[in-house]
């Protein structure tokens, strides 16, 4: 496959300026290209797709598009230290807030609403195995668009013929370290902080984005399944059952556990009382539903409907025969007179 400097040759017919790209320039091209590829997909799943396969191939798209951004972090943290990657993480999370609003772009987002009932288990694994190729996917198109050499730092990265592990520390550790992460993200994105939006997607990134940095030393602090195996998947130092314990189990109990202590926080933050009254109201609608079908044209409006009108035909009939004896006594009594 060519580099950029062979298709700058060929479009241009001269050679580029520079052997290799600012490190900067190079990076945003990369986040540019890979935006502007979802984007595209997006609309074109809209547009194509059957009804029934879009929410698959939208997650699908989402989480090819986060994977393969955080391949590029690395280059952050190697140039700007720590405060640039967190600025860089952050803003990626702020434009995944805008983005990904109707898709799920993480695993765990998919287990999250099988654990509250809002998905089947059978669609729930369809999509956790989509998503799993989703990272397989991003991972080759790195090293596709790495092997256009842009900065240093992609034809580094490509030449490595052995990766290494992440995980920093025990594998029980890692566990927990990732499945707490993820707790952590299932609970604050399930509560407000302050009641205007913008202001609490903020904070929550914020904090998010600094889970993450500070745990990066330890496990990778990835609580993103399909993104941890298309880094770190077969990487040396690891065994691949290691790997899915850490990365892929730990964050799916993270996230079961988070489930339970939102709704915990639900009933523990209820208005005394509420309850109760809930269960008033409720009752009255159903006397106030039920007085309704008794007044309307249900089956318990026909049976008095009938009830009536037999009750009605039994003094009509009663009517008839006391005036037909009250004539035959008139006439009796006028034939005895004469």
């Amino acid at each position: 496959m060519m580099d950029w400097r062979e298709l700058w040759m060929v479009t241009f017919e001269q050679t580029p300026p520079t052997y290799h790209l600012h490190p900067i320039l190079g990076s945003l091209l990369y986040y540019t290209a890979t935006f502007l590829i979802a984007s595209s997909l997006r609309r074109l799943n809209k547009a194509a797709s059957p009804r029934r396969l879009q929410e698959f191939i939208a997650d699908f798209i989402s989480t090819f598009q986060t994977c393969a951004v955080s391949f590029e972090n690395g280059n952050s943290l190697r140039l700007y230290g720590w405060l640039g990657l967190y600025l860089v993480i952050f803003t990626l999370m702020m434009c995944y807030a805008r983005i990904f609003t109707d898709s799920c772009a993480n695993p765990v987002g998919n287990a999250k609403k099988y654990f509250q009932h809002r998905q089947s288990l059978m669609k729930t694994l369809l999509k956790l195995v989509l998503q799993a190729f989703s990272g397989y996917c991003a991972f080759q198109y790195v090293k596709h668009f790495w092997s256009l050499d842009f900065h240093e730092y992609h034809s580094i990265r490509l030449q490595q013929k052995q990766c290494y592990t992440y995980l920093s520390v025990s594998v029980l550790l890692g566990f927990l370290i990732e499945g707490g992460a993820t707790m952590t993200d299932v609970v604050l994105q399930s509560h407000r902080f302050v009641p205007w939006k913008g202001l609490n997607n903020v904070l929550t990134c914020s904090l998010l984005t600094g889970l993450i940095v500070s745990g990066l030393s330890l496990t990778g602090m990835f609580f993103h399944p399909a993104m941890a195996s298309s880094q770190n998947f077969g990487c040396k130092g690891t065994t691949r059952w290691e790997h899915i314990v850490v990365y892929w189990l730990g964050p799916f109990v993270g996230c079961f556990l988070g489930v339970k202590l939102n709704s915990l926080i639900k009933k523990a933050t209820e208005i005394p009382g509420s309850t109760r009254k809930s269960k008033i109201v409720g009752h009255k609608q159903e006397k106030r539903e039920s007085s309704r079908k008794m007044n309307g044209t249900g089956t318990c409006n026909s049976s008095i409907d009938s009830h009536r009108k037999s009750k009605g035909q039994t003094a009509v009939r009663k009517r008839v025969a006391n005036s037909n004896s009250v004539t035959q006594m008139r006439s009796t009594s006028i034939k005895r007179n004469e």
